[in-house]
């Protein structure tokens, strides 16, 4: 979704600017004076707007708290009413974002944020009183009608005070209040629990949560008509100098009369916001976020007790996941922030959720769950901010953006409907049909995100990156025709389809429960269940054996072909000392690291038991025999010659019958069983797509020149035998492919597989850091030669 390098046409002097666009006389500041301001806007709106927002969210999510300390016994909800409440909520939610976004525009932002948090304060008050199903839909329908335009009444306000490249980090801080609601959602839910009931208030210890939650937050809107500023030439907390310098400096960013006072919006705003691509794409991305961050934050506490823990345990659980995903979701802000970049950052996080989800899914150990919800929490929560903010900073003015923030806000807004209908009581507490469909959701957001449309990458300044645009040193720079380069896409076309793979391969082996557990001695020695009827279960396919096996000398030799056989500027230092650093990660990886490699260190860590197999003996109970964990960890064969003491031990000739004895030219390699086995197959096949699809890229476009990503730059054309090196290091990778296909149907728990791929990932970014002999820019066009005549 995002475009690349662009020339700008926005003037902008980096050390002093002016106040000439303004009708009173003119007034320089400096870069200093302007970051004083931001200073300070930061520190009076920021809290403000923070806390507005936790109120926010906890008053929408604390019936999921609620629901474990018995609200459904309470009111005599029954079958699938719990999940209908929570529907009618997100459906006035959704109905009332545009509408409330128009009221804002007439009312002026800061009252009529005010407003609604008294609102929806009021409601959630009053929840504490229902008695019935009825009661219950009436209070969720109302609620959803005073919070659907929150969110997006917020975005707009702070696009009244900051930049469009500033507020990607604002938006981000004031939306991680969301995380941190979960955390005091459920430290203040555990201790209402604990408190005695009011008299007059009806049983039941979870109206404590209404009653409590409900007041706080009346309290808070009522103070936000003093504390949340007015618009920005209006506003008391600066003075003159500072509101003309907040006003012009928004002029300046393009967006022409932008004010949080009140002002209509009209037909032709609307029909802008409407025909964005760019728009509604981050509208079904919001959709797809927001069934996983509301699927989390819902039914966390109930995923919670279905771990094995009371309720108040439960409550208590919940906490950890919000504070780490909250500090989380503020360190992507701002790395997007810093970087001007938003689908790069969306890539790097929502493997982490799919990550989360695949462990839910593959495993019931509580532990392993537990460590999921983290990576889930951790990797939903910061989508949010960076789509809003993407599609707010690519729209203007500033009536349009009022539409666009509420557009997406909305659209996104159908994914909770979906996220209540698939969590089922009947899947209850582990729920695998939802987290399948979010791991569906998660993949789709995925491939949206990491597949640009060159519509989305060229067009008009408003598409460009706000960062760009902003801090572009070039006056009335003209716009160079924009092409999508092959040497930026393959990177996301490559994860879109490694995400496919191991997703919908890791997905059909647990519904037909084709995966193998290799932590189980027994079942790591016996043939795969499925090898009967699918040659790829054998571990002897020749697939496996000669190629995966061997994965990483292949892409070497495949590397060193493409590389010794290509054009000269294409033979650069850099790429073999990439190929180096790659080469140093798989062998500390899996070979060695001063002593066992990193995948044996962790299996010991997580509790890995070395183990030899004995040759069968007649008589004897087991031939899996325990032995010192350093036998394993120096990875060398033992046998009687080698190691007498060993074979003459109690431990081992216990295991023998008295008739039986070793033959002298027996020898076993110990290995390691149970722990966590991350999956070194999964590891290596990522890393090599990553690295050999990388090296192929750079000579695409010498094979086909519709591929150049400018047209005309590329006059070499490729020899004959470097396409012949093209062309079968391009079957390789599809070799590599297919493999991780069956790796994940067939081998590994999905946990396994799940921590093998994130280990790939890292490994492939770690090979691409910007260290300053890789840090290479494209190959510059080698001199305008004549086709037809030789290279000089």
């Amino acid at each position: 979704m995002e475009s690349e390098k662009v020339q700008i046409t926005t003037i902008e002097n980096t050390s002093v600017k002016s106040l000439s666009s303004d009708p009173q006389p003119k007034v320089p500041w400096g870069e200093e004076e302007e970051r004083r301001l931001i200073r300070k806007l930061d520190w009076r709106i920021l809290p403000v707007v923070i806390i507005l927002y936790l109120a926010n969210f906890i008053d929408r999510t604390n019936v999921g708290n609620a629901k474990v300390a018995g609200l459904e016994k309470d009111i005599g909800l029954v079958g699938y009413q719990y999940n209908i409440g929570l529907s009618i909520f997100y459906i006035t939610y959704a109905l009332s974002e545009v509408p409330s976004n128009l009221l804002l525009k007439r009312v002026g932002a800061d009252k009529w944020i005010s407003i609604l948090v008294t609102g929806f304060g009021l409601v959630c008050f009053c929840t504490t009183f229902i008695k019935n199903f009825a009661g219950f839909m009436v209070i969720r329908a109302l609620l959803g009608l005073w919070e659907g335009g929150m969110m997006p009444g917020v975005a707009f306000y702070l696009s009244t005070y900051y930049k469009r490249h500033e507020l990607v980090f604002r938006i981000g801080i004031f939306v991680s209040a969301s995380s941190m609601s979960g955390a005091f959602g459920g430290l203040l839910a555990s201790a209402l629990l604990k408190i005695p009931q009011l008299k007059g208030i009806p049983s039941g210890a979870w109206r404590n949560i209404f009653l409590v939650e409900g007041a706080i937050t009346m309290a808070l809107g009522l103070s936000a008509f003093y504390f949340l500023p007015g618009p920005a030439e209006k506003t008391k907390f600066l003075n003159e100098r500072e509101r003309m310098i907040a006003v012009q400096r928004l002029k300046q960013d393009g967006d022409d009369g932008n004010t949080a006072g009140s002002q209509a919006v009209k037909g032709d705003s609307w029909w802008r916001a409407f025909k964005s691509l760019n728009t509604w794409i981050c509208a079904i991305c919001f959709l797809l976020n927001n069934m996983t961050v509301q699927g989390i934050s819902l039914f966390m506490p109930t995923l919670m007790k279905g771990m094995g823990y009371s309720t108040i345990q439960s409550q208590l659980r919940t906490v950890p996941p919000y504070v780490v995903a909250s500090v989380f979701s503020i360190g992507i802000a701002y790395g997007s922030f810093r970087s001007g970049r938003r689908g790069m950052w969306l890539l790097f996080i929502v493997p982490l959720v799919i990550t989360g989800l695949a462990i839910l899914l593959g495993t019931s150990n509580a532990q392993a769950n537990y460590a999921g919800v983290f990576l889930i929490a951790m990797g939903a929560f910061p989508q949010g901010p960076i789509l809003l903010s993407w599609a707010t900073n690519n729209s203007a003015p500033n009536t349009v953006r009022a539409v666009s923030s509420a557009l997406v806000v909305a659209v996104g807004t159908m994914g909770p409907i979906v996220t209540s209908w698939v969590y089922l009581p009947s899947d209850s507490p582990r729920y695998p049909i939802a987290n399948s469909v979010q791991l569906g959701a998660q993949a789709a957001f995925f491939i949206l995100v990491a597949t640009p449309s060159r519509r989305r990458s060229g067009g008009s300044p408003r598409s460009k990156p706000e960062s760009a645009r902003s801090r572009s040193p070039v006056p009335n720079a003209a716009l160079a025709p924009q092409a999508t380069s092959p040497l930026l896409l393959h990177r996301f076309l490559v994860l879109s389809l490694l995400a496919a793979l191991v997703g919908g391969g890791t997905i059909y082996s647990i519904l037909n429960n084709t995966y193998l557990d290799t932590s189980d001695p027994l079942l790591a020695r016996l043939p795969h269940p499925a090898a009967e009827t699918s040659y790829f279960a054998r571990k002897s396919n020749i697939f496996n054996q000669l190629f995966v096996k061997k994965a990483w000398g292949w892409t070497t030799g495949a590397f060193f072909a493409l590389w010794l056989t290509g054009p000269g500027h294409l033979r650069k230092p850099g790429r073999v000392a990439e190929w180096a650093i790659a080469t140093g990660i798989w062998a500390i990886f899996t070979m060695w690291f001063f002593g066992p490699s990193l995948f044996h260190r962790f299996a010991a860590f997580s509790g890995a038991q070395c183990v030899v197999h004995l040759p069968p003996s007649p008589d004897a109970t087991s031939n899996i025999v325990n032995v010192p964990a350093e036998f394993c960890l120096q990875h060398l064969p033992v046998s009687p010659v080698t190691h007498p003491a060993l074979f003459a031990s109690d431990f081992i000739a216990s295991r023998l019958s008295s008739t039986h004895s070793l033959d002298p030219k027996w020898r076993a390699i110990p290995r390691l069983y149970s722990g966590h086995d991350i999956s070194g197959h999964m590891f290596l096949l990522t890393m090599s797509i990553f690295f050999l699809a990388e090296q192929i890229s750079l000579s695409l476009p010498l094979l086909y020149p519709s591929l150049e990503p400018v047209p005309g730059t590329v006059q070499h054309r490729a020899s004959f035998l470097h396409e012949i090196v093209v062309k079968a290091s391009t079957a390789l990778l599809g070799i590599w492919f297919l493999m991780t296909l069956t790796t994940a149907v067939y081998f590994h728990t999905p946990f396994e597989k799940a921590t093998g791929f994130l280990a790939g990932l890292i490994a492939a970014y770690i090979i691409k850091l910007p260290i300053p002999i890789l840090s290479r820019a494209p190959p510059p066009a080698p001199p305008v030669v004549p086709l037809g005549k030789p290279e000089i």
